[in-house]
Formats: structure tokens, sequence, C-alpha cells
């Protein structure tokens, strides 16, 4: 998740809050529904949800004098009550590309790095040259 250009550590499980709240904004999202949604194979207490909600605001940055996202509908449930813009991002349908398979055992990124190509091409060629390669960095 991101706020601006600056990414929101969440987790698993308020993301998936999140994301259930967010498509019904504006309507009542009951509890038994969140819990099913975010605990599909578990069966949890009612504390378990409002712990992940809190996560949840606090990660949307909710204060007592800031903006509200999510509102409790006490007793029943909860609601997103933000502003929501959807944006339909094209398909493009070109081919994908063929790789020769990598020598290393990373996972494919999930998402694409923009600005980076060069330091990833740099880190790629150290990596079939050497067994440990460690990154490190920090945000800007």
């Amino acid at each position: 998740m991101l706020d601006g250009g600056s990414r929101v550590p969440i987790g698993g499980r308020a993301l998936d809050l999140l994301t259930a709240l967010v498509e019904r904004r504006g309507e009542l999202v009951t509890k038994k529904e969140l819990m099913a949604r975010a605990w599909s194979q578990t069966v949890v207490e009612e504390s378990d949800l409002k712990v992940h909600i809190a996560a949840l605001r606090k990660a949307l940055g909710e204060g007592p004098q800031d903006q509200r996202f999510v509102t409790t509908m006490v007793g029943r449930g909860y609601q997103f009550v933000a502003q929501v813009e959807r944006e339909v991002i094209p398909v493009t349908m070109t081919p994908p590309e063929t790789h020769a398979r990598p020598s290393h055992n990373l996972h494919a990124a999930l998402v694409r790095p923009i600005g980076r190509s060069e330091t990833i091409q740099h880190l790629l060629a150290r990596l079939s040259r050497v067994r440990l390669l460690t990154v490190a960095g920090q945000a800007e």
C-alpha cells in the first residue's frame, strides 16, 4: 500500500479487511462477513477482528484529530467512509517476453521497479559471479 509515494507497511489480514471494506464503500460490512473474508479457514474471536481493524486504522493514519476512513457501527460491523477513486488500468496485448532461465533462485518480482534498470542489471551480473550478495538501501 502506498501513501503518496511512500510505502505503508500493512499486514495481510488488515489488507484483506481494507479490501473488503473498500469494495463496499459506504455500506455496512458485518463483523461476520469481515471475519469470513480475513480468516476463511479459521475460527477466530471478535477481539481478533478488533485488533486488525485497529492496525488498519493505524496504517491509514487515523487519529483523534485526523480524517476518518473506517467507522464502527457498534455491535454490527464497519464501514469505509472515505472517498474512493477507481482507475481502470488498460491491459496491453503485447506477448510476454521470453528470457533464458535465470541462474538464481530468486522469486520473480511482483511489481516492476521504476527507474532502477541499471542497478538491477548490475545486481544480476554480480549474482552470476558470487555465491552470496547482500543488498541494503534506504528509502528516499
